[in-house]
């Protein structure tokens, strides 16, 4: 580092960084003189579309070049001095090339610069070590953060509880808040003589009633859950409510909730179903796809999936979808049911009068207690 206190020395140095600035200002200069008169000429002489594209993209292509030489200087001191550990004696050489620093060293004796160079040195390796404990505590506390919120959450899931916080019309039915991973507002239905091992029908709502709990009792299972008509049914119904509008994005707090479900009352976990109508029909299919050989029976209405053939052979499925919808929802299940079938699988698809709603009256197929006895037998 001593050499960085030569006068002779510093004057080299003084001179390339006096050339290095004028480069880093003319360059860009002359960059935008250079693109400002083809651009010009180009529109004064009228040419065609396809030359003034050329020029207008040779223009781009010089801006970007300005740009970049313009800033060097600040990324060049961004990469040596934070990023790559380099000779110190090579930073201080361009710090101490100035006029001033120049004349200092030449009044000075060669011990006077060799004390100034050793102080120079222990400034720059008390700055360096400063600048290395504090990017190791940084590191530390993001590690730490990372770890407490990865035991959060095993925590949540693991210890995951549920507390009442409504009621419906039905005696029977409440509405739940269940604190996992997330927390997930949900309606339950335990009938007053449901065995010691119930099945388990879980519903997913359409977009209409995201992030609102009481808006589900007006359609769908939730309406049938809420007037008593599945009071006399052997199984648990319950229905979670999504505030993301995304079941994909809620499938982790979905599964933790039914896991906490099943757990609870004792589940028999060979009869546990999944349905959803709309965005819960497609969260039906999603669900199938994430957790195979989970649940028992899968009944989409007006929904459509979303993964390979091969996600859907080992369960059996009723799809519906109204014969006025969508040929959005007619043909992907037109699509996927005779392969689900071909490839082995099981798969009722079944087209649903819905003169008066193209979409929303399709729902009413859970007011069909066939369907009903239908997801419990499976």
């Amino acid at each position: 580092m001593e050499f960085c206190t030569e006068p002779n020395i510093l004057q080299v140095f003084y001179i390339l960084k006096l050339a290095l600035n004028i480069v880093f200002i003319v360059v860009p200069i002359i960059f935008m003189v250079m693109i400002f008169k083809d651009i010009f000429m180009a529109v004064v002489n009228s040419k065609p579309d396809d030359e003034l594209k050329a020029v207008l993209s040779k223009s781009i292509k010089r801006f970007i070049a300005a740009i970049i030489v313009f800033f060097l200087p600040s990324i060049f001191s961004f990469v040596f001095t934070d990023l790559v550990t380099v000779d110190a004696s090579l930073m201080v050489c361009f710090e101490n090339a100035s006029l001033d620093k120049i004349n200092e060293y030449k009044t000075m004796s060669e011990e006077e610069r060799k004390a100034d160079a050793e102080k120079r040195r222990e400034e720059l390796n008390k700055a360096a070590k400063e600048r290395n404990e504090l990017e190791a505590k940084k590191n530390e506390q993001i590690k730490k953060e990372r770890e407490e919120k990865e035991k959060q959450e095993a925590a949540n899931q693991s210890n995951g509880s549920s507390t009442v916080t409504g009621n419906g019309s039905n005696e029977y039915l409440v509405l739940k808040s269940y604190s996992g991973s997330k927390t997930v507002n949900y309606w339950e239905l335990v009938p007053p003589n449901v065995s010691r091992k119930p099945a388990l029908v879980v519903f997913l709502h359409g977009s209409g009633e995201c992030g609102n709990a009481n808006s589900m009792l007006a359609t769908g299972l939730p309406k049938f859950m809420n007037n008593g008509s599945l009071n006399s049914y052997d199984a648990i119904f319950i229905a979670p409510n999504t505030s993301s509008c995304s079941w994909s994005s809620d499938a982790t707090s979905t599964k933790e909730l039914i896991d906490y479900v099943v757990s609870e009352y004792n589940v028999d976990r060979n009869h546990i179903i999944i349905t959803g109508h709309s965005l819960g029909g497609n969260g039906t299919w999603d669900m199938v796809s994430r957790y195979p050989g989970f649940f028992s029976a899968a009944v989409p209405v007006s929904g459509c999936p979303n993964a390979g053939v091969e996600k859907y052979l080992d369960i059996p499925i009723r799809s519906y979808v109204g014969a006025s919808e969508s040929s959005y929802y007619k043909n992907c299940n037109t699509s996927y049911a005779p392969k689900i079938n071909n490839s082995g699988g099981n798969i009722q698809y079944i087209l649903v009068p819905s003169p008066n709603d193209t979409h929303g009256a399709v729902i009413n197929v859970y007011g069909d207690s066939e369907l009903i006895e239908w997801m419990l037998k499976q």
